[in-house]
C-alpha cells in the first residue's frame, strides 16, 4: 500500500501533468486555430494579410523562368517586332483604319551576351515596306555607342570613363562639368535601393498595426460565419470579420497614421535616396541641355502634402456616417477586403487555385456614378492584367497580356496591350523570339573603320564631328515629319487616352527650343571671308533645306530655306557657282521670318578687299 504522502505526491504531480498538457493543446489551438482569439485580434490578423498578398503577387508576376535565368550565362539572338493598330468610329459606316500608326513597324535584331558585357541592337522603322529611320547601339565592355544606319558610315563611341574632360572638349566649363562623375554607375541609378528589406517591413507593419489596433475598441468587432461571396467567377467559402466606424473615429485613425508618416525614417530616408537618384540623373541632363536642375525635394513635397490632408481632416471630422471595413477570411487566407461608406464602396481580394493567382481592385463611386475595376491574374506562362472603367453610359477597357513559351533553345515572348471604348480601339503587340547559341553569326566587332571614339578626339575634332551629326539629325528629323503626319499621332495617343485633347501639340507653332534648334544649325554657317571649300560644306550641311535660289546683284545670293526644301537642282547650280568661282572668298549672313523667327534664307555674299 502506498504511503499517503506519495499517494498526495502522485496526484499533484498527475493533476500539473493534466494541466501542462490542457495548456500545450490550448496554445497549439491558439496558434493554429482562430478558436479562443477575439473578433478584434482575427480582423488585425487578415487585415495584416493583405501585405503579404500583394507581395507573394509582385514575385510571382516579375519571376522569371529557368530559360530567361539561362540567359544570364549564355549568348543569345533577339528578335522584336512592335506594331501599333488604331481604328476609328467603331461599329459605324465610318470605320476606319486608314492612318499613319497602322503603317509602321519596329523591327530590332539583337545580340547579347551579358556575361562578357556585349550587347548589340540594330533597329529599323518602317513605314509600310520601307526603312525610314535606321539606329545601331552597341555595348562593348565598358564602351557604348550609337550609329544611325542611313546617315553615318561610323559608330560613335564614348568610354564610360574621364567624362568630365569629354565635356571640356565640347564646349561645357569646369563648373558645368563639376557634378559630372568620371564614370556613371549604372547600378548606382537603379531603383533597387528603394526596395523595403525584411526587417524594414516587419518594423512598418508593427509601428501601424499598433496605431490601427488603439484606435479600434473591441466592442467594434463582430464576426459572420459561412456565407458564400464571389470571386474571379468561383464562389468562395468565408468567415467575415467586420468593424464599424464613425466618421470622427475613423478620422482620428487616419490622423494618427498621418502624423506617423511624416516622421517615419523608414519612408522618409527611401525618398531621399529616390530624390538623390533623381538629381545625379538631372545633373547629367543638366550639363548636356543646359537646362536648370530645379528638382523638387520629395521629403518636404511628401510632409507638405500630409499637412494639407490633416488639414482637411480637422476641417470636415463633423458626421454621423459610419464607415464598415469587413475582412473575408478562406482557409485561414485573406480572400477580401471591403471598404464600405454611403458614398463608395471599395474591394479587394486575393485567390489561389490550380495554379492561378488572382488580385482585384474594385472601386464603386456613388456621388460620380462611377465604376473602376484592375483584376491581375498570374500562372505559369500567362499575366493579364484588365482595366474597365464606367462612367455614367460610357465605358471603357483596357487589356494587357503577356505570355511565355519555351521550346529547346528558343522561347516566344508576347505582349499586347489593347484600349477599347465606345468609339475607338488601340492595339500594341511586341513580340520577342529569343535562341541560345554558341557563337554569333557576323558579330559587330568594332575597329578604326566602323567606329570614332570620341574620348580620343580633340577638342576642335570633336566639336566639328558633332556639328556634322546634329546637322545630319536635324535633317532625319525633319524627312520623317514629311512622311509622318505627327497629328495622325498624337489622335491615336488621344484615342487611347494617353494624350488628353487639350494637351495636344500644336504642330503649326514653334517652341523657343525647337526654333533655337533649327536656327543654329544656320547659325553656326555665317562668317566673313570664307573660302569656297567651307562655302561647299554649309551648302552640303543645307541641302536638306534648300527650295530655292535669288540673285540679288552681281555680288549677292539669297539661298532660300524652308522646311520642306531639299530640291536637288538649286542645290547642284549652287555648288556648280563655287567650284567655277573657287579663287573668291564669302561672307555667309542669314536672314529670318518675321512672324516665325526662322532662319529663312541665306545670304551669300562676294567677299571685297574695302571689307578689309
Amino acid at each position: 500500500m502506498i504511503p499517503r504522502k506519495k499517494r498526495r505526491l502522485i496526484l499533484i504531480v498527475s493533476i500539473v501533468l493534466v494541466i501542462l498538457i490542457m495548456l500545450t493543446a490550448f496554445l497549439l489551438v491558439y496558434i493554429n486555430t482562430d478558436m479562443f482569439k477575439s473578433n478584434k485580434t482575427l480582423f488585425m490578423k487578415y487585415l495584416g494579410q493583405n501585405v503579404e498578398n500583394m507581395e507573394e503577387m509582385y514575385k510571382q508576376v516579375g519571376q522569371k523562368n529557368d530559360y530567361e535565368n539561362s540567359l544570364e550565362q549564355n549568348k543569345y539572338t533577339v528578335n522584336t517586332q512592335i506594331n501599333v493598330n488604331n481604328t476609328e468610329n467603331l461599329g459605324t459606316t465610318e470605320e476606319n483604319t486608314d492612318n499613319i500608326i497602322n503603317q509602321l513597324n519596329i523591327v530590332i535584331e539583337g545580340q547579347v551576351d551579358i556575361a562578357n558585357q556585349y550587347n548589340y541592337q540594330h533597329m529599323n522603322l518602317y513605314n509600310g515596306e520601307e526603312s525610314i529611320l535606321g539606329l545601331e547601339y552597341i555595348q562593348d565592355s565598358n564602351t557604348y555607342g550609337i550609329r544611325f544606319s542611313d546617315l553615318f558610315q561610323q559608330f560613335l563611341l564614348v568610354d564610360n570613363n574621364n567624362l568630365q574632360d569629354l565635356f571640356n572638349k565640347l564646349g561645357y566649363s569646369d563648373e558645368e562639368t563639376s557634378n559630372i562623375p568620371n564614370q556613371i554607375d549604372l547600378d548606382q541609378l537603379s531603383l533597387s535601393q528603394l526596395e523595403i528589406s525584411s526587417e524594414e517591413k516587419e518594423e512598418l507593419s508593427n509601428r501601424y498595426t499598433e496605431i490601427i489596433e488603439n484606435n479600434l475598441n473591441d466592442k467594434n468587432f463582430s464576426k459572420a460565419q459561412n456565407q458564400t461571396i464571389e470571386i474571379d467567377g468561383k464562389s468562395v467559402q468565408v468567415n467575415a470579420y467586420s468593424v464599424t466606424l464613425t466618421k470622427e473615429q475613423l478620422n482620428n485613425l487616419y490622423l494618427d497614421i498621418l502624423e506617423q508618416l511624416k516622421s517615419d525614417e523608414i519612408i522618409l530616408g527611401k525618398l531621399d535616396t529616390l530624390q538623390t537618384t533623381i538629381q545625379e540623373i538631372n545633373q547629367l541632363l543638366q550639363n548636356s541641355d543646359n537646362t536648370t536642375n530645379n528638382t523638387e525635394n520629395l521629403r518636404d513635397t511628401f510632409t507638405s502634402e500630409i499637412d494639407d490632408m490633416i488639414t482637411k481632416i480637422n476641417q470636415s471630422n463633423i458626421g454621423q456616417d459610419e464607415t464598415t471595413i469587413t475582412i473575408y477570411e478562406n482557409m485561414k487566407n485573406t480572400v477580401r477586403t471591403s471598404i464600405k461608406t454611403p458614398e463608395y464602396e471599395i474591394n479587394l481580394d486575393f485567390l489561389t487555385t490550380n495554379g492561378k493567382n488572382f488580385v482585384q481592385y474594385s472601386e464603386n463611386n456613388n456621388s460620380s456614378n462611377t465604376t473602376r475595376t484592375i483584376a491581375l491574374s498570374k500562372n505559369d506562362n500567362d499575366i493579364e492584367l484588365t482595366i474597365n472603367t464606367l462612367e455614367g453610359e460610357e465605358e471603357s477597357n483596357t487589356t494587357i497580356r503577356q505570355n511565355k513559351q519555351v521550346s529547346g533553345n528558343t522561347m516566344k515572348k508576347s505582349l499586347s496591350a489593347r484600349y477599347e471604348d465606345s468609339d475607338n480601339r488601340v492595339e500594341a503587340y511586341i513580340t520577342q523570339n529569343y535562341q541560345t547559341v554558341a557563337q554569333f553569326e557576323n558579330q559587330m566587332s568594332l575597329d578604326s573603320e566602323n567606329s570614332i571614339k570620341l574620348n580620343d578626339l580633340e577638342e576642335g575634332q570633336l566639336q566639328s564631328l558633332m556639328t556634322t551629326v546634329e546637322q545630319g539629325l536635324n535633317g532625319k528629323i525633319e524627312e520623317l515629319q514629311n512622311q509622318i503626319d505627327i497629328q495622325e499621332l498624337q489622335q491615336v495617343l488621344v484615342n487611347a487616352k494617353l494624350l488628353e485633347k487639350s494637351q495636344e501639340i500644336e504642330v503649326t507653332q514653334t517652341t523657343e527650343t525647337e526654333r533655337t534648334r533649327y536656327n543654329s544649325q544656320f547659325e553656326m554657317l555665317v562668317g566673313e571671308n570664307l573660302e569656297s571649300d567651307r562655302i561647299l560644306n554649309a551648302i552640303n550641311a543645307s541641302q536638306n533645306y534648300i527650295s530655292n535660289l535669288e540673285v540679288i546683284s552681281n555680288t549677292e545670293l539669297r539661298i532660300e530655306l524652308t522646311r520642306n526644301g531639299n530640291n536637288p537642282d538649286v542645290v547642284t547650280t549652287l555648288q556648280n557657282f563655287i567650284e567655277e568661282h573657287g579663287r573668291e572668298n564669302y561672307n555667309i549672313g542669314v536672314e529670318y521670318d518675321e512672324q516665325t523667327g526662322l532662319v529663312s534664307s541665306l545670304l551669300l555674299t562676294i567677299y571685297t578687299e574695302e571689307e578689309q
